[in-house]
């Protein structure tokens, strides 16, 4: 898994029901401090508290199954980052579509991603919760998936689940939390 903390610079908007979620079991906190625009290259295990006030909404402006894009977790606050990430996804295509631009207002908003890759079409990854503290920083909580649910059948393909949500602004740092909770 690929983590960095990212300092944003711009303001965003966002729609999803504020909710409280509880977590219990092991949680991961993977730590990068980062520029934006630069690649990750570490993860620093850290324990985290269990409970989060998802006090943030948010919502899904994309979400693919069949990406070309390399497993990241990042705070995109810029037009530029989220075309070259748009790109990336769509460079599996024959013909890749233009770069989507009216899906985040950069002015208003800022893009959170989350994307992993695996060998079955049961591979998923999903932002659950998002948490700001008094300093703008946000907490991100994403959950991955895998293993087949009782009674589906997951094909063996390659897989690079890719999820991004718009968040309102300002946001400072984004921290990435993995959610290792039984569902």
């Amino acid at each position: 898994m690929i983590h960095r903390e990212v300092p944003a610079t711009d303001p965003k908007i966002a729609t999803s029901p504020t909710r409280s979620l509880s977590v219990s079991g092991t949680m991961v906190f993977l730590t990068l401090s980062a520029c934006a625009g630069m690649s990750s290259e570490g993860i620093m295990p850290t324990a985290v508290p269990q409970s989060f006030d998802c006090n943030v909404p948010f919502t899904t402006v994309l979400q693919e199954m069949l990406g070309g894009q390399k497993p990241q977790l990042r705070l995109i606050t810029i037009q530029d980052e989220w075309c070259a990430l748009w790109d990336e996804i769509h460079s599996i295509t024959q013909t890749p579509p233009a770069c989507d631009t009216a899906r985040i207002d950069f002015q208003t908003q800022a893009a959170l991603v989350a994307a992993t890759s695996g060998p079955t079409t049961c591979t998923g990854i999903a932002i659950t919760c998002v948490q700001r503290d008094s300093d703008d920083n946000l907490t991100v909580v994403y959950r991955l998936s895998g293993n087949s649910p009782t009674g589906v059948l997951c094909g063996q393909m390659f897989v690079d689940p890719v999820q991004v949500v718009s968040v309102s602004l300002p946001v400072g740092l984004a921290t990435f939390v993995q959610d290792t909770s039984t569902p």
